[in-house]
């Protein structure tokens, strides 16, 4: 079976090692795959030897915003010995995100996408307005836990009164775009 180390993965897909080994934890839990049946550890790092498979799902099913995706998922593909035939289509958050950024570029107010917060990556930060919008897939009915402790500790981490507005996946765009808006009076 042909793997492919997370610890080199990470490296091409410019992640440090623990945030990726996270991203492939949650990757596994959501299939029910135990990832420490490939464990590996390279000096004072644990690793995981991926096979090819589970290295393509990972990098197509996690959130991970990296220009060098798509061609880390070709050389996987390559790998693999199977086609790329079919391109990703394009995220929905990505589309929100970017429809919000034309509309409130229009008023001068400033979105940053994929803001940093610590550990963490907001979907998008409205500074002037401390503002941090998420956008939840379908999958995040599933770990109201994890957001809230995940919201709890970015709260800690910017300047207070932030507010957080949830955008869900289902929700129509000119909904979505309104709720914002309402945040930002």
């Amino acid at each position: 079976m042909q793997t492919v180390n997370s610890k080199d993965l990470a490296g091409l897909l410019d992640f440090r090692n623990t945030d990726f080994t996270r991203k492939c934890r949650i990757y596994c839990n959501n299939i029910d795959v135990d990832l420490d049946q490939y464990h590996n550890r390279q000096g004072n790092a644990n690793t995981y030897d991926l096979p090819i498979k589970l290295a393509i799902g990972i990098v197509e099913n996690v959130r991970m915003y990296k220009t060098n995706r798509a061609k880390v998922l070709q050389d996987l593909y390559d790998l693999l010995g199977t086609p790329l035939v079919t391109q990703l289509p394009q995220r929905k958050e990505t589309i929100f995100v970017e429809t919000l950024i034309q509309v409130l570029a229009e008023l001068d107010i400033e979105v940053i996408p994929q803001y940093p917060v610590g550990a963490f990556c907001l979907d998008a930060y409205i500074p002037e307005f401390n503002v941090m919008i998420e956008f939840d897939e379908y999958e995040h009915k599933y770990n109201k836990e994890q957001d809230e402790l995940r919201e709890f500790q970015i709260k800690l981490s910017l300047p207070h009164g932030l507010q957080v507005v949830r955008i869900e996946e289902g929700m129509p765009i000119g909904t979505a775009l309104g709720k914002v808006l309402a945040a930002l009076r």
